[in-house]
């Protein structure tokens, strides 16, 4: 690992480490100028010399996130409640989601722009409270779901 006051080739730049701060970070300052801020790098990923030998440690590995952009409907509802669901449940429950997607991004839309943001981001979106219980019972739907038959 390099040390401090130690060199380093990064990018055909020469540097020097002027310290490694408590969070294992070293801060490098390009020997070639007095101007800028120093280069912030995780000191055990710095390239080092030992002994005219020039060490370049291996990057760590990068965990995989994969964020879900698709869902099941149907393993949603199973995963939920023990009863069966019937398929014009299933579809009611899907155009219900996709309306409500549409009017929360529309919303957010406009939520953005009134703040000048060129992007939707999670911060424009209102959070749908859905889960106030209910009861009752609505056979229009059953009718309403026939429709796409």
């Amino acid at each position: 690992m390099i040390e401090v006051g130690g060199l380093t080739v990064i990018n055909f730049k020469t540097y020097t480490c002027l310290e490694i701060d408590d969070e294992g970070y070293a801060h490098l300052k390009d020997i070639t100028t007095t101007q800028g801020r120093p280069k912030k790098m995780k000191a055990k990923q710095v390239p080092y010399f030992v002994e005219g030998n020039f060490i370049t440690p291996e990057p760590e590995p990068v965990e995989k996130y994969v964020i879900k952009t698709k869902i099941s409907i149907r393993n949603i509802a199973k995963d939920e409640v023990e009863m069966p669901i019937s398929n014009s449940a299933v579809r009611l429950l899907s155009e219900w989601a996709d309306t409500a997607i549409r009017n929360i991004v529309i919303n957010a839309q406009r939520n953005a722009m009134l703040k000048g943001s060129n992007t939707i981001n999670a911060g424009h979106i209102f959070w749908l409270e859905t889960n106030k219980q209910v009861e009752g019972y609505w056979p229009e739907q059953n009718d309403y779901v026939k429709k796409g038959e």
